[in-house]
């Protein structure tokens, strides 16, 4: 009985300044919590995947680990995909983007490109003729267009002057080896496509 008196006796003589501080760390601990699990709660999670070749992977390597710096990452998942005539490499991210964010870039996420407003009438037949020749060498590789070139890149390869090799690797983006693979498989298919409409505007003008 007496011990248990002289226990009380000192953990009531223990400083006041002690206990408040205790109390004040419990304090901001749960404040630190609540707002860990509100900003999770807030946060949208998004999957963005990416291509990267084996043969070819500097420049999709240089966007994917660029992506990864600039954004709150989940997880990433890698998978190696082999066709018969290409290999690559297609990674899935799964990151955070706050509810805010979400809201901010969902308009401007809708917003397509019209390349037929902003390219001239005879660049956007080039464009559209070059789109339908990587929509047949994607389907003969089975893989995704853009993985070949890009819109963007197709447009700005419909401004050069003549198609070649060597004018590829002037666009941002195209790089020399992806050059060597595709210039002369779009050079040839463009020449096939002028010569079909050379033939047909011939042929009308015979008949």
């Amino acid at each position: 009985m007496a011990e248990r008196k002289s226990q009380n006796k000192s953990s009531a003589n223990l400083p006041r300044s002690g206990k408040f501080f205790g109390t004040c760390n419990l304090v901001w601990l749960l404040i630190l919590v609540s707002q860990f699990f509100i900003a999770r709660h807030q946060s949208i999670m998004q999957i963005s995947t990416f291509i990267v070749p084996v043969l070819d992977p500097t420049e999709a390597q240089a966007e994917l680990n660029q992506f990864l710096r600039s954004h709150r990452v989940l997880e990433v998942q890698s998978q190696l995909v082999t066709t018969r005539s290409s290999h690559y490499w297609c990674y899935s991210v799964h990151w955070l983007i706050s509810d805010r964010e979400s809201r901010s870039n969902s308009g401007s996420s809708r917003k397509r490109v019209d390349y037929r407003q902003i390219l001239d009438e005879s660049t956007f037949a080039i464009f559209a003729r070059l789109r339908e020749c990587r929509k047949q060498i994607a389907q003969k590789e089975s893989v995704p267009a853009y993985v070949i070139f890009t819109d963007a890149e197709l447009a700005e390869l419909a401004k050069l002057d003549q198609l070649t090799q060597q004018s590829m690797q002037t666009i941002s983006g195209i790089g020399k080896k992806k050059s060597e693979k595709y210039a002369q498989q779009f050079i040839s298919m463009m020449q096939d496509d002028s010569s079909e409409n050379t033939e047909k505007r011939s042929t009308g003008e015979d008949s």
